[in-house]
Parts: structure tokens; sequence; C-alpha cells
């Protein structure tokens, strides 16, 4: 018979947290278990090694423990959107401390940067397809106009704060501002 990868007698110990060696202690130990739990699926497929694993789950769970574990444990201290849906030791063990890793931020600047991407590309997309991928040469006037108004729609959906941003920028502006906005009618005025 093949030796244990694991001294299961260790997740059993009392560790004193308050000593800094007995933290230690833990620390290494939970390295030790989540190398085996990644690594040795059919280890703790057979016997009665799901015990230990449970037995983990409680001991890492704990008020004094958790932080020193998902100091040293990067699965820990992923967010709760990290796949865990495929049946594995270590999905297993994510499954068991959902509520103690990271919530899913809200406002994480990548996704807000992604998001904006994927509405400019969706709105290049419906101009692609207003124009018939002929772009407005092709177009009559009405169509260009109808174009126009369509574009102003999906710049409001692709950046909503732009439209916020601008009227900002013109009260602070003063007359300057007014000349700007006078531009624009002038321009307006050529198209018809």
């Amino acid at each position: 018979m093949a030796p244990d990868p694991f001294d299961t007698q260790r997740l059993y110990k009392t560790y004193a947290v308050n000593s800094p060696n007995a933290a230690m202690e833990f620390q290494e130990m939970v390295e030790d278990f989540m190398e085996i739990v990644r690594n040795e699926e059919e280890w703790i497929a057979t016997g009665n090694n799901i015990i230990h694993v449970d037995a983990f789950i409680v001991l890492v769970r704990g008020k004094e423990m958790w932080p020193l574990a998902k100091l040293v444990i990067p699965e820990f201290q992923e967010t709760q959107a990290f796949d865990t849906e495929t049946n594995t030791a270590v999905n297993y063990v994510l499954r068991a401390v959902f509520d103690k890793r990271p919530a899913i931020p809200i406002y994480d600047p990548k996704l807000l940067e992604e998001e904006k991407f994927v509405r400019r590309h969706l709105c290049h997309t419906v101009e692609y397809l207003a124009t018939l991928g002929m772009g407005e040469d092709g177009l009559s006037k009405e169509e260009k106009q109808a174009l126009g108004v369509l574009s102003k729609l999906i710049e409001k959906v692709i950046d909503p704060d732009k439209e916020v941003d601008d009227q900002q920028r013109q009260r602070t502006a003063g007359p300057s501002g007014g000349a700007q906005a006078g531009d624009d009618d002038e321009e307006e005025q050529q198209e018809a």
C-alpha cells in the first residue's frame, strides 16, 4: 500500500494562531493540503478521505483561521465569480468557502472598459447594417439624417455620461461654449 501523500493528523491538531510559529505551521498545513486537493484526486476519492476534506473546510472556515488560510491560497483570494462548476476536489472546497471569498465588485474598471468596447462594437454593427454595408455614400438625404439620429442614439447608449459631461463643459465654458454650439448649427445647415 502506497503511503498517504498527506499526514491527516495535521488537520486535527489544535493551532494556537496567536503564536507566530503555530500560525506558520497552520499556513504550511493549509498549503500542503490544498496541494493534495489540487493534484491527488485519486487519493481523495479513495476510502474515507473526503472526510478529511470536510474537516479541512471546517478548520479553514474558522473565524481566526480564515485570514491566515486565504493569505497562502490564491484560490481563496479569487472573487465569487471564479468558476467552480466542475466536480473537482478544489471546486468542492471553493464552493464550501464561497461566502468567505471576496464578492464580485460592482464597479470593476476593467469590466466597465470591456462593456464600453462591446457596446461600441454593437453600435458599429448596427450602423453597418443600417447602411447595408455600403457606407454613407449610397444613402439618400433622408437616410443620412436618419443615420445621424441613429448615431446620436447609439452614442448615448455607448457613453450615457458623455452627454452630461458635454453639458457641464458648455456651462463652464461660458461664451466660447456658445460659439461651439453655433458651429454645430452651421454644420447641420450645410447638411440640409
